[in-house]
């Protein structure tokens, strides 16, 4: 099930990310924070259309904090194909059937804060930051916080590695563009809300290519035969990426940072364990619209 992913660039390393998913703003944690020469408009804003930015070597930078522009397929993955051009095993079509209508939502690992495996964590709209070292290349997701590390020095995976939810992750350079294969799963993840399962023999190879400064396309590659006849063939979906303004942006945070944990005279008075009673409730409303999301 090939796929294309569209990602914004939200901030380059070294500024510091305006993450447009964060109760708190950036600003309000950094003080001094240096520029990093991102291209610019005439207006002065960033220039999301100019040419990718290069290391020394010559070969594209893709470090950077990224975000989705489509979440889309985080509940459907076959939104493009169409489910009948899916091509699964009898018994994975029958999974699938039961999961399709929400009923078993509450068995969604990620409904459990369990990792939500690879590539399924990829399509959810939260930000994550690529950072490249010599030897591997370190991707950090706002969700749950997880991590996940790509070995780019030349090691493959022992075979007899005890399963994982994320897999195990080795990466190598095509032109300015990293491949990256993933095998090892555990078999317990979900391709996407709607219950597509997986097993044990999922292997998943990701291509990332910053195509513009502001711009990178991720196109993924499904296949698992314990549970799919075949890796399948669809058009790519073409993502476009959105415009990020950044002083705007920057404001929007500091106004919800105000009015969600800054509080008035009365809220300060009530003390500590009225205000993390307040940051329970939030926090049992996002489980239950998240669980009422699957």
């Amino acid at each position: 099930m090939p796929r294309t992913l569209g990602f914004r660039l939200l901030a380059m390393a070294p500024v510091v990310a305006l993450l447009s998913l964060l109760p708190l703003a950036s600003a309000a944690q950094w003080l001094d924070v240096p520029d990093a020469n991102a291209p610019r408009l005439p207006n002065g804003e960033v220039d999301l259309e100019a040419p990718p930015p290069r290391l020394a070597s010559g070969r594209v930078d893709l470090q950077g904090v990224w975000m989705p522009d489509d979440n889309r397929y985080i509940r459907d993955l076959a939104l493009d194909i169409g489910d009948d051009n899916v091509p699964y095993q009898p018994w994975a079509r029958r999974l699938f059937d039961e999961r399709k209508d929400g009923l078993h939502s509450r068995e969604d690992p990620d409904a459990h804060c369990l990792p939500q495996g690879v590539p399924k964590l990829g399509y959810v709209s939260y930000p994550w930051k690529l950072i490249e070292t010599p030897a591997s290349v370190v991707m950090l997701y706002e969700t749950f916080t997880f991590w996940r590390q790509i070995f780019t020095d030349g090691r493959t995976v022992d075979p007899t590695a005890k399963p994982a939810w994320m897999g195990y992750s080795t990466g190598r350079w095509d032109g300015d563009t990293l491949v990256v294969t993933t095998a090892g799963f555990n078999g317990k993840s979900w391709l996407d809300q709607l219950g597509r399962p997986t097993t044990d023999r999922l292997r998943v190879t990701e291509r990332l290519t910053r195509t513009h400064y502001g711009h990178m396309r991720i196109d993924v590659t499904i296949d698992d035969p314990g549970a799919y006849t075949a890796a399948g063939r669809s058009p790519p979906a073409r993502l476009g990426a959105a415009r990020v303004h950044l002083r705007r942006e920057q404001q929007g945070h500091r106004e919800l940072a105000r009015r969600r944990w800054g509080g008035g005279a009365d809220e300060r008075r009530g003390g500590a364990d009225e205000r993390v009673s307040r940051v329970s409730g939030e926090h049992r409303s996002i489980a239950r619209a998240s669980s009422s999301s699957h």
